[in-house]
């Protein structure tokens, strides 16, 4: 029977990877949990630990008491080594391949079978765009060296996401649009077939239980709007209320929701200039709630990776990205902006969101 890992870091790799699960279902899928907070793990864990339907087992990486970074470097790596010594993988998922826990099991792994395969799972913008400082001295030779000296020789420094010589594949959401520096690695498109399945809507609903979200309130929403970090705007309350009044010429307030940035200080407030409105747990991912959504739930965003999101979830999605002037960040925008257009995201003025639902 096959072997496989999956690194876990973040809601989308987690649905990502159970994507893949479902896929390789008959064989032996271990999750291996690598998020940055403390509380994503126990989230994570706990769902994982009571629904064994997609992943048979479960390696959680919950840091160690009271332990500095180079001491809890090595438990961790005392740790991989052990669990692949007594469970050789023959392929090993990853949502990021510069997670130092990921190469050294790729490392572990291929000492004793070359053929073990490294496989990257789409990780959002990355994938298409690229790294900011790619080109940068720091970026291409500096940390690379900082990072073998603190590892080991075994660490290959990834240009982009996906690129390291770890990886053998590439499984994303637009195929036809990876950054070219991944050309160089077999490009499988995403199946969305797996994320309308029983089994993966099986696991959603467990995610979704365990958090503070009803599923019947989310049946009721026919327009989600998303809203990036307050200082991500020149006027966020100017920002929203133009959204809501071109909304509301076409859905009632009552059917429209609003999931503001995890980071938000801005909530209190917009509760107080929309009551009617329903307000989504920030701390909640997207991720985690597409799955309970309605098919023809319109969604209305900016610039950003989260819009994209919703289009590998549902190709077929009603969506808009408000167009938004922000000079420091001009470039990206255009880059993310000729993204879109190739996925079919349009991005709207203000007066042109009446086109999200024609």
């Amino acid at each position: 029977m096959l072997t496989n890992y999956y690194f876990i870091s973040s809601p989308l790799h987690l649905l990502f990877s159970a994507n893949l699960a479902i896929q390789n279902k008959g064989q032996r899928n271990i999750a291996i949990l690598i998020s940055k907070t403390s509380a994503q793990i126990d989230f994570f864990s706990g769902v994982l630990k009571n629904d064994q339907s997609v992943f048979s087992e479960l390696l959680s990486f919950e840091r160690g008491q009271q332990q500095g970074k180079t001491a809890e470097r090595k438990r961790r790596l005392k740790l991989i080594s052990d669990f692949v010594q007594k469970n050789p993988p023959q392929r090993i998922y990853t949502g990021t391949d510069r997670r130092v826990e990921f190469q050294f099991a790729m490392y572990s792994a291929r000492k004793s079978n070359p053929n073990v395969k490294g496989i990257y799972l789409d990780e959002g913008m990355a994938t298409y765009l690229g790294h900011r400082y790619m080109d940068r001295l720091q970026h291409k030779w500096v940390d690379p060296l900082l990072k073998k000296l603190a590892y080991g020789f075994w660490w290959n420094n990834p240009l982009i996401i996906g690129h390291s010589k770890w990886i053998d594949e590439v499984y994303a959401a637009f195929p036809d649009c990876v950054h070219p520096l991944l050309h160089s690695k077999k490009i499988q498109p995403m199946n969305q077939n797996h994320f309308n399945s029983d089994e993966f809507n099986a696991f959603a609903l467990a995610l979704v239980s365990s958090s503070s979200i009803e599923c019947k309130s989310l049946s009721n929403i026919r327009l989600l709007i998303l809203l990036t970090l307050e200082s991500f705007y020149d006027n966020p309350e100017k920002h929203l209320s133009q959204i809501i009044q071109q909304a509301t010429k076409h859905i009632p307030i009552e059917q429209i929701a609003i999931k503001a940035h995890p980071r938000s200080k801005a909530i209190e407030k917009y509760r107080e200039l929309y009551p009617q409105a329903a307000f989504l747990d920030n701390q909640v991912g997207l991720e985690l709630l597409l799955p309970h959504l309605n098919r023809d739930t319109i969604f209305i965003g900016d610039i950003s990776s989260t819009l994209m999101t919703i289009k590998w979830f549902n190709s077929d999605a009603k969506l808009g990205a408000v167009e938004l002037k922000q000079d420091s960040y001009s470039q990206t925008m255009e880059d993310i902006k000729s993204l879109y257009q190739k996925i079919g995201v349009p991005s709207l003025e203000y007066s042109e969101l009446k086109r999200v639902f024609e």
